[in-house]
């Protein structure tokens, strides 16, 4: 019951949020903004994306080396992708992790390091998202007009600083707490060698990039010249609001975000949201293709072992 509660928040929420950002437009605008999309732009954004995420699938086997795993890389693409495309039907994105986890455990017998594994991308991925807006916060002058906006993002990216910094040291706690003292042992083995944490960052870095070079991609196919640090600023808020558990999906609070993050710099909200539901649809329509491997592995419901059909 708790769950249905929750997911008719969520929906409710969403819902809500896209119909007053409606009612602020201009449907004229809107329908002019949505007149300018061009096929080509949108493949090109796909591939860029759907590279984007070969890489990620590559930066999750950098992490599962370093914590003793044996499966091949094109496993972890296939498990990677089916994770995205779990995430389509589920109210946030924990249900393709878990999906990733299961997976991985099942390959390795590694209970505590798929769930490391997973968690260290996630956070990675993070963690350069917020690297990337709290450095085109200060490069966008409207940004000082929004209240609290730099300050945020400085807090932000210092304590992301710190936590890859002093990772090690702050997993030791968590050594003596029995039930949980797995992930302690896969942080250390993550940071056993300084040069993966350095790889992993630099990957992190760059799939974030190409999330801002789509954004830029559609800004142009709108006739929009919309500055670097502006996109890459809006890219970074508009993500960063996806990840709270407060949307289905990020449905409206990432329109939301590109509206008011390009709104600071003078762009009309019909093409704002325009742009951001662009982006959704690029990522969606890649997520799809995750449902090859998915259902190659049976969904949920494969024995032990059975994984392998996909690495063969």
């Amino acid at each position: 019951m708790r769950r249905i509660v929750s997911a008719a928040a969520r929906l409710l929420i969403s819902a809500g949020v896209m119909a007053v950002l409606l009612t602020r437009m201009d449907l004229s605008a809107l329908r002019a903004a949505f007149a300018q999309v061009r096929p080509a732009h949108v493949l090109a954004a796909v591939a860029v994306y759907t590279a984007a995420q070969l890489v990620s699938s590559f930066r999750w086997y950098v992490l599962g080396r370093s914590l003793g795993f044996r499966a091949p890389w094109r496993f972890l693409a296939a498990t990677y992708f089916a994770g995205m495309f779990c995430n389509l039907f589920l109210p946030t994105s924990m249900g393709g992790d878990v999906l990733k986890a299961w997976r991985v455990w099942r390959s390795e017998q590694k209970g505590w390091m798929s769930l490391v594994s997973v968690l260290a991308d996630r956070g990675f991925g993070l963690l350069a998202l917020i690297w990337i807006g709290g450095t085109a916060v200060w490069r966008v002058p409207a940004a000082a007009t929004v209240p609290g906006l730099r300050s945020l993002f400085a807090a932000l990216g210092a304590g992301a600083l710190c936590a890859v910094m002093l990772a090690p040291k702050l997993a030791v706690p968590l050594e003596r707490v029995r039930h949980i003292r797995g992930l302690a042992e896969g942080t250390r083995m993550i940071y056993r060698r300084p040069l993966t944490p350095l790889i992993v960052a630099a990957l992190s870095l760059l799939i974030q990039g190409a999330g801002v070079a789509i954004v830029i991609l559609y800004a142009r196919m709108l006739g929009m010249e919309l500055p670097l640090p502006l996109a890459a600023l809006a890219f970074s808020a508009a993500t960063v609001l996806t990840l709270l558990p407060v949307s289905l999906n990020g449905i409206g609070v990432r329109e939301a975000g590109y509206a008011a993050m390009l709104g600071i710099g003078g762009v009309a909200p019909e093409q704002a949201f325009t742009l951001s539901l662009l982006v959704f649809f690029t990522q969606s329509a890649v997520s799809l293709a995750g449902a090859v491997p998915f259902v190659l592995a049976g969904g949920m419901k494969r024995e032990p072992g059975s994984e392998s059909e996909l690495v063969s």
